[in-house]
């Protein structure tokens, strides 16, 4: 693959001169580093670097068998909380950008009727009480993909005076 990175260089560059660089030289150059690469990552970074010497500004370099691990997505609840009674209470909800699919606020979805001073409960079926974390795991037994997962949250609410 180090070779055929230099063979396309030599025989595809839009210019012939290959912006002035020694393609042989550098190939030479560079050849040591091989001994070093542990994975697709490190052969990726060594062509990143090498070919970085042609200064070209749009040279982009990626892709390969680079093992991508399970990932597990975070987000934010979308609310400030404080602990009272024991019970996790909501101070403040956030609307979000409910018209951005990236950046909708979980708890102002349809079907999710949050409000300021109302108390967490349970989610997914799991009573919550401080500290324990309030997380939403898709892992969860039965839990729908098709609706939100704050959906199966139950809070109550109280009346302030």
């Amino acid at each position: 693959m180090y070779h055929e990175v230099w063979r396309i260089e030599r025989d595809f560059l839009y210019d012939p001169n290959h912006h002035g660089l020694d393609l042989t030289a550098a190939e030479k150059k560079y050849a040591p580093y091989l001994k070093g690469v542990g994975g697709r990552a490190d052969l990726n970074y060594l062509f990143d670097e090498m070919l970085g010497e042609i200064t070209i500004g749009h040279m982009f370099i990626f892709g390969g068998d680079v093992p991508k691990p399970k990932e597990v997505k975070g987000g934010l609840l979308g609310a400030d909380y404080k602990i009272e009674n024991g019970r996790y209470r909501f101070a403040r909800v956030f609307n979000g950008e409910n018209w951005n699919p990236d950046l909708r606020a979980p708890l102002t979805q349809p079907g999710v009727d949050v409000k300021a001073g109302d108390y967490l409960l349970e989610v997914e079926g799991r009573e919550v009480r401080p500290p324990a974390e309030v997380t939403v795991s898709s892992r969860t037994p039965g839990a729908s993909r098709s609706r939100s997962k704050w959906d199966r949250m139950r809070t109550a609410r109280t009346r302030e005076k």
